[in-house]
């Protein structure tokens, strides 16, 4: 699991589709769910031959041991104590993410942005 975890991040972030984080609005507080965290979170269900499922993905991120959550932001530190990473979340940032690499009208082809992560 740690060589393919180790891949796996190394791949996301020489592929630089990391950028992406740029092109997502800011908020009052950062996200909890980093882009890269999200990628790394559906490679490893695609790999442990999950479902494309946003679940399946919150459910591979939570399972990880206690210090890969922790480095991933998958448990951060919040002013009232730990926060462990909701479906929720999970969500929310993959909705980000799509529309960020969305066209401003569809037609059937896809965003510069979503050719150069491909």
């Amino acid at each position: 699991m740690t060589d393919d975890l180790d891949r796996i991040e190394e791949m996301i972030d020489v592929s630089g589709v990391t950028d992406i984080e740029l092109l997502l609005p800011t908020g009052v507080r950062p996200r909890q769910l980093r882009i890269t965290t999200l990628l790394i979170g559906m490679t490893l269900a695609a790999r442990a031959g999950r479902q494309a499922f946003l679940t399946d993905v919150h459910t591979t991120l939570t399972a990880l041991p206690e210090p890969v959550q922790r480095r991933l932001g998958v448990i951060a530190r919040w002013p009232h104590g730990e926060h462990r990473l909701t479906y929720r979340q999970v969500e929310y940032t993959f909705d980000r993410l799509t529309s960020a690499l969305a066209k401003d009208t569809p037609d059937g082809t896809p965003s510069e942005q979503l050719q150069d992560v491909l």
